[in-house]
């Protein structure tokens, strides 16, 4: 008999012990608004680690879900960020949680399927906005209203792997690329990556005319009294930090480090550091040393003849591949003749 009673007393205690409230799962059609959206729950209601789901039909046929947790929170409502109760919001905030999952199955929408990343509530691709989504066998990628070509799609089946072209000129900050990519992945066509405001900018191009060039250049000031400036000018940094006209028989203004392709004086012009220079003045023998002359000019500030007078610079800058092609590529190992 005292067993029975210890064993009813005992019962009773744990039965008299503080109620803890399980929490609950709830579900609304719109963020706010009252009554069957998120903040149309009272909040006396609610219970702190309670959690919510919103499926909303934003104004289209392709609904939105929103995943909330309620928490001990004053916060200011900010949706969809925080919601609070209209209703007893006390300190009882939900507040949209990060969803996390090995991987998404994601059905097709109007018979594409898309990935959308937007910090508005709009559905449709606009500001702040990226979508990616698959498009006869390719990825494309939308930001902000403006459509990018990714890449083939290859399947079992090898679709994709014939059509790897960019549909446009695209520049991703100070990224500017327009390429038709071959089989082996490789830019084909006149590119440039960078811009003005780089240090120096890579230009492919086929030098097909007159004052054309191909290669890498650096974007610098040129002094406002440059004795040449004219495009295929050989160029040397001065001691102000400008380029200024290079000259092999003059000390100080050697050795030549890039060829003028920008014309003139002043800021952001370019100068080639390395690659192809195309300009029909010029009058080489394929295959010769070229070196930088004495008598600056577009004409005759390189020369196929090694300059030889005491004090001058023996300085090679290139090698003719044509008769109005060079290939600049400065030494900057300088000899000077006694």
């Amino acid at each position: 008999m005292k067993r029975i009673i210890l064993f009813v007393s005992i019962f009773l205690l744990l039965a008299s012990g503080p109620a803890v409230a399980a929490n609950k799962f709830w579900w609304g059609s719109c963020l706010t608004g009252g009554g069957d959206c998120l903040d149309g729950i009272d909040g006396d209601d609610i219970t702190i680690g309670d959690g919510a789901a919103v499926a909303r039909d934003a104004g289209s046929t392709e609904p939105e879900i929103y995943f909330y947790r309620a928490y001990g929170s004053s916060a200011s409502e900010s949706s969809p960020f925080v919601i609070a109760p209209d209703t007893d919001p006390g300190t009882k905030r939900w507040h949209l949680v990060k969803v996390y999952a090995k991987s998404f199955n994601v059905p097709p929408v109007d018979g594409e399927n898309r990935i959308i990343v937007s910090n508005n509530t709009s559905r449709a691709p606009a500001a702040s906005s990226m979508e990616i989504y698959p498009e006869a066998n390719i990825w494309k990628l939308n930001v902000n209203g403006t459509e990018y070509i990714l890449g083939p799609i290859d399947d079992a089946a090898g679709n994709g792997d014939t059509s790897r072209a960019w549909s446009a000129d695209k520049a991703f900050d100070q990224l500017a690329l327009k390429p038709d990519l071959a089989g082996t992945n490789a830019f084909t066509g006149a590119n440039t990556i960078g811009d003005a405001g780089d240090d120096q900018i890579v230009k492919l191009n086929v030098n097909a005319a007159d004052g054309t060039f191909s290669g890498f250049t650096i974007t610098r000031t040129v002094d406002a009294s440059a004795a040449g400036s004219a495009f295929g000018q050989p160029m040397y940094v001065a001691s102000d930090g400008e380029l200024d006209t290079a000259d092999a028989d003059v000390a100080g203004k050697f050795p030549s480090i890039c060829i003028l392709v920008t014309a003139g004086t002043g800021a952001s012009k370019q100068c080639l550091t390395h690659g192809t220079v195309t300009e029909t003045d010029w009058n080489w023998t394929p295959g010769a040393i070229l070196y930088l002359s004495t008598a600056p000019g577009t004409t005759t500030g390189i020369t196929a003849s090694a300059p030889s007078g005491s004090g001058n610079a023996v300085q090679r800058i290139g090698v003719a591949l044509s008769a109005d092609t060079l290939l600049f590529s400065p030494s900057l190992d300088v000899v000077v003749l006694e």
